[in-house]
Formats: structure tokens, C-alpha cells, sequence
């Protein structure tokens, strides 16, 4: 599934409905907000496209917004990139502990939960000794890895002038 341009700036210009930061301004990192945001649009461009007619709208930005709770596990930086690790295939414990880098076992065990909760992750155990468990992503992960992807290819692209307009504000 394609959601938007492969192009990052066309992602840009697409998430902000045309409106581009003047100067090429862009944050020093990308918020949790920001993210938020991104995945708003996202959603709301794959549910038009998929929309049913019985299917009930709900006002995206309403604090009563059922995908309020989604949007909130996606978006948080451990994550989005437990989602990014998993996208490479199914993973161990200790695997995704080596691959992000800096994240404690206890973040790690309480956001694979958390994804697990919300049906993006799946844990698969084993009954062998030592007892082996494996996550994997669903299809709603590895739809949910399309725009965090998007995302990551954009953040990678405008880093240097990100750190240059940081160096120059200070």
C-alpha cells in the first residue's frame, strides 16, 4: 500500500495540506504531536479510500476520537521503532533489546504489551527449554509500519539541515 510520494518533501507538502515551513524551518526532532499529526492525515487518506457507506466519520481531531488511543501507541518513539525493528521479520526479546540501542527490558516489555494490547504486535511462545517467544508484527503492524516508514525516510533526509538550523539558532 502506497499512502503517500516516495518523495520526502512531497510528504511534507502532503501533511501539511501544502503549507511548507518558510526558509526550509524544520524542528530539531520530531514530536510526538508531530507524529500524531502525520498519522491523522494518513488515516484519514486511507479511510476515504476504503470508506464504506454505512461506515461511521468521526471528527479526527475530537477529544471523543476513538483513534486517539491507537495514535497514542504508535506515535510514542519506542514504538515506532519496536514497529520499524519488527518490519525486518519476527524477532526475540533480547534481538529487539540489541537492536534499540538505549532502551531498557522494562520499556521494552511494557511497549511490546501495550502494542500487543492494541492487536499490532503478536507473541508467539514457544514450549521448549529455555522458554523462546517471538514477536512478530499483525497486518495492522505492517500497515502501521508504511507511514512510520515514510516518516523515518523523511527525518533521514532533512538531518543535516535540521542540525544546521539548530547550530544557527543557538
Amino acid at each position: 500500500m502506497r499512502v503517500v510520494g516516495d518523495d520526502s518533501n512531497e510528504l511534507m507538502k502532503t501533511i501539511a495540506c501544502g503549507k511548507v515551513r518558510a526558509r526550509g524551518e524544520y524542528p530539531r526532532a520530531l514530536s510526538q504531536t508531530t507524529v500524531a499529526i502525520i498519522w491523522l492525515v494518513t488515516i484519514d487518506r486511507i479511510s476515504h479510500a476504503s470508506r464504506a457507506p454505512a461506515r461511521r466519520t468521526w471528527q479526527r481531531f475530537s477529544a471523543t476520537c476513538p483513534c486517539r488511543d491507537l495514535l497514542d501507541i504508535v506515535s510514542s518513539k519506542w514504538s515506532a521503532l519496536v514497529i520499524g525493528a519488527l518490519l525486518n521479520g519476527r524477532m526475540r526479546f533480547g534481538e529487539l533489546q540489541r537492536h534499540l540501542d538505549g532502551i531498557s527490558p522494562k520499556v521494552l516489555t511494557s511497549t511490546l504489551r501495550r502494542l500487543e494490547d492494541f492487536g499490532i504486535v503478536s507473541r508467539e511462545v514457544f514450549a521448549e527449554v529455555p522458554l523462546r517467544v517471538e514477536y512478530t508484527l499483525t497486518t495492522l503492524g505492517e500497515e502501521a509500519g508504511v507511514p512510520l516508514e515514510a516518516l523515518r525516510a523523511w527525518a533521514e533526509s532533512q538531518l543535516q539541515h535540521a542540525q544546521r538550523a539548530a547550530l544557527t539558532s543557538r
